[in-house]
């Protein structure tokens, strides 16, 4: 799809960033990878139609996850949070006012874009919806993950990470926020085996053997 017309929905102007997006579900259906395409931390869902697009082509399903009511309270693992904003609570069931994209606009904005009929939009604080997510054992083929914060990314991590299939792939978005980079360290994420460009990070999944 054209990935330009989608610049005034997302929070990034490198179309580079949304053809990435497209270029992994491509490739994760040409491998023919079982599992659906997930993403955590929607914002206006600029990624979430390029998703929704590209999964029509193999019948697959979409999820994506976010509170819907603005990025959670940071902690003082996220430097530059503190640092911008001020001190936070911490409390990850509430909102600290920040990026605050309401369900019914963000479905309204995709709607404007391409079909959301294969979208399952799951609102709630990410430690409420992903332990039930998990428990489903849904595969995953590709995800991608733009949380912003430490105690988001931890919950992704701990919970979509092990859905992910084998040779499925991993989308890591503002990977050099230090909150992200500390739930990384935490998760066992070697930073080797991620290409890097702008923001972004992005790997290949390879399951080791148990």
């Amino acid at each position: 799809m054209d990935c330009s017309q989608l610049l005034p929905i997302a929070y990034c102007n490198d179309i580079k960033v949304l053809e990435l997006t497209e270029q992994l579900c491509r490739a994760a259906i040409e491998k023919e990878l079982p599992g659906a395409f997930v993403e955590a931390g929607t914002a206006y869902g600029a990624h979430g139609v390029i998703m929704a697009e590209t999964a029509r082509l193999a019948d697959k399903q979409v999820f994506l996850f976010d509170s819907f009511e603005g990025i959670p309270e940071y902690t003082n693992e996220d430097i530059e949070f503190t640092e911008s904003y001020g001190a936070s609570g911490g409390d990850v069931r509430k909102s600290s006012g920040i990026t605050i994209c309401r369900l019914e606009d963000v479905k309204e904005t995709m709607q404007r874009y391409g079909s959301i009929e294969n979208v399952a939009f799951v609102k709630g604080w990410f430690c409420d919806t992903l332990p039930k997510f998990y428990e489903s054992r849904c595969k995953i083929a590709v995800l991608r993950l733009d949380c912003d914060i430490y105690h988001s990314y931890a919950d992704c991590f701990k919970y979509l990470l092990p859905l992910v299939v084998d040779n499925g792939y991993l989308i890591i978005d503002d990977y050099c926020l230090s909150g992200c980079q500390q739930a990384m360290a935490e998760a066992e994420l070697d930073h080797n085996n991620f290409t890097k460009f702008n923001n972004i990070a992005w790997a290949t999944l390879t399951k080791q053997p148990k």
